[in-house]
């Protein structure tokens, strides 16, 4: 992680008004997981780190704070940018789903790295909170993606808003019901096929004719699951909607031009809402009840338990970001040593 810079061994002078390093207590951080009060911290981290020398400096940083609310901290001190992630700082980010669960978290990790992020969802009311919530560095658009004009506002909004468009976080999906084959329900197949197959190939087309357009490259990048890599019963119109993503990805690799890259990120069980209704149907299906299935399901992770939607998101923007610059066309697991 960087770290503000201090040439000298000397303790600095007291910053005035103005001066780098001078921290406005009221200044608005947003919604990094600030645990406690602001103020407190800031002053707390001005004093161990900034005017403190660095043979003296003991634990510079207030317990319960995460790296990337530490890094805004410092943003605050030192008046420049220390985002965790090389390349994010500035750029143009559209989130899908955005309203909830990995998408929301997604935001919040891209904001906190210094991007500019278009938090986009089907519930403008659940994306308006969100982006409010993250204040000026977001902004957000109601949008079906499973129509052309939905995705399309996707794109729009993050150029009206922020000149560009760098990268497009296709993440929204639905799960329908666990259902057997024989049983199936041709309402619930067109709902989940809707968003997530037909949903992520209009937000690809949406997002390259922009990135073509301006030419200075761009990333794309799918959510899937682990359910795009395997079969289980019950779950074949969802798991059947996450291959087609797949296939889409590896397609996609071999027609964009250098400098765009195309990749999908593919989660295990997640503590959400959609893990928690699967938890339901799944259950039913499996004759168990929703409690006895997350067991289940925890025991076989070998990390024995679901992820959280946070850790899913520090993926989506390392993957969004220059850290990793040769990865394309890529299917990146996370499933706590769950694998195919």
């Amino acid at each position: 992680m960087t770290t503000c810079s201090q040439s000298s061994r000397h303790a600095r002078p007291r910053p005035k008004r103005g001066d780098v390093g001078h921290v406005d207590s009221s200044a608005n951080v947003g919604a990094f997981e600030l645990r406690g009060d602001i103020a407190t911290a800031v002053q707390h981290v001005t004093e161990h780190v900034v005017r403190r020398p660095l043979r003296h400096r003991r634990d510079p940083f207030p317990a319960g704070l995460s790296d990337v609310t530490v890094c805004r901290l410092l943003k605050l001190i030192c008046g420049k940018g220390v985002g965790v992630l090389k390349g994010l700082e500035g750029k143009s980010i559209v989130v899908t789903g955005a309203g909830a669960g990995i998408g929301a978290a997604t935001c919040r990790r891209l904001a906190a790295e210094g991007a500019r992020v278009v938090a986009a969802d089907i519930d403008f009311a659940a994306a308006d909170a969100v982006a409010k919530e993250l204040g000026g560095v977001a902004v957000a658009v109601a949008a079906d993606i499973s129509t052309p004009e939905g995705a399309a506002a996707c794109v729009s909004a993050a150029v009206e808003a922020f000149g560009r468009l760098d990268a497009f976080h296709a993440n929204a999906g639905v799960e329908g019901r666990a259902q057997l084959v024989a049983d199936f329900d041709v309402a619930m197949y067109e709902q989940v096929f809707g968003v997530n197959v037909r949903g992520a190939f209009l937000s690809a087309h949406a997002a390259l004719t922009q990135l073509l357009a301006q030419g200075t490259g761009g990333g794309i990048l799918f959510t899937t699951s682990l359910a795009s890599l395997l079969g289980s019963p019950s779950t074949s119109v969802y798991n059947a909607s996450k291959h087609a993503v797949h296939g889409l990805v590896r397609c996609l690799a071999k027609e964009v031009p250098p400098g765009i890259r195309v990749n999908a990120l593919a989660p295990g069980v997640v503590d959400t809402r959609m893990m928690s209704s699967l938890e339901g149907s799944m259950g039913a299906a499996a004759g168990v009840d929703a409690s006895t299935f997350k067991a289940g399901m925890e025991a076989a992770v070998p990390m024995k338990r679901y992820a959280s939607a946070d850790e899913i998101a520090a993926t989506a923007a390392w993957i969004l970001s220059d850290e990793v610059p040769y990865v394309h066309g890529e299917t990146i697991t996370v499933g706590g040593g769950l694998t195919p």
